[in-house]
């Protein structure tokens, strides 16, 4: 939502969302539920957050918090909070199951995470196997689980959510092992490299023949 379209004359009170919407939002009715989401917040003259694209506006101005911004902010938000009170509960956890991420969550958290998320869909009336979690728990993974997610795909037998996160925290201990004989290697190569003792170049060695000496001797005497 764009803060540089929220109106000056903005009242947050005055312009109270506290209409409720006859039709919530499912998964076969979104036309319905968006012509009456137009109509609505056209009313409330709200319709420049949502549809206008302009530049953010700053958080701060010097060191002061920009009065737009806060204003902007409470629009955000009341507008926000309405749309989804204006969701069936399905509607939010698919979305939210949708856009889930592992990133630096641990893998037990990330399987959590996925599983009370499609939990919520379950108990709001939606059908989800286990199956299902878990191929949306594969498809969010970093690259580096790609071995294990691919012998798991491709095995005969279907594992439980409990066995995949187990196979999944062991591939992890593994990683973390591999890599740290691959540190304790290159630390140990250095220490080696530079920790050498360095000898004196000597030089080379020139045997000498009787004869030569000799000659060096008539050099340096005369004959």
């Amino acid at each position: 939502m764009n803060p540089m379209a929220t109106p000056a004359t903005w009242n947050l009170f005055a312009h109270s969302l506290s209409i409720s919407l006859i039709v919530k939002l499912y998964c076969t009715n979104f036309l319905a539920w968006k012509s009456k989401v137009i109509l609505i917040v056209i009313g409330h003259d709200l319709d420049n957050i949502p549809f206008t694209g302009m530049s953010l506006l700053q958080v701060f101005v010097t060191v002061e918090p920009n009065p737009q911004y806060l204003q902007w902010n409470k629009c955000d938000q009341l507008l926000l909070s309405w749309l989804r009170s204006s969701m069936y509960e399905e509607v939010l956890a698919t979305g939210q199951f949708s856009h889930v991420r592992k990133g630096a969550l641990s893998i037990s958290d990330y399987v959590d995470k996925v599983q009370s998320l499609s939990d919520a869909i379950i108990i709001a009336g939606s059908t989800m196997g286990e199956q299902d979690v878990i191929l949306k728990l594969f498809n969010r993974l970093h690259p580096e689980y790609n071995s294990v997610v691919l012998g798991i795909t491709f095995r005969s037998d279907a594992l439980s959510l409990d066995e995949v996160q187990t196979l999944l925290m062991a591939n992890k201990i593994n990683l973390e092992q591999h890599n740290a004989i691959i540190d304790l290697t290159i630390k140990m190569q250095a220490n080696l490299t530079y920790g050498a003792p360095r000898t004196r170049k000597s030089l080379p060695y020139q045997p000498t023949t009787r004869g030569s000496t000799l000659e060096n001797q008539n050099c340096l005497y005369g004959r």
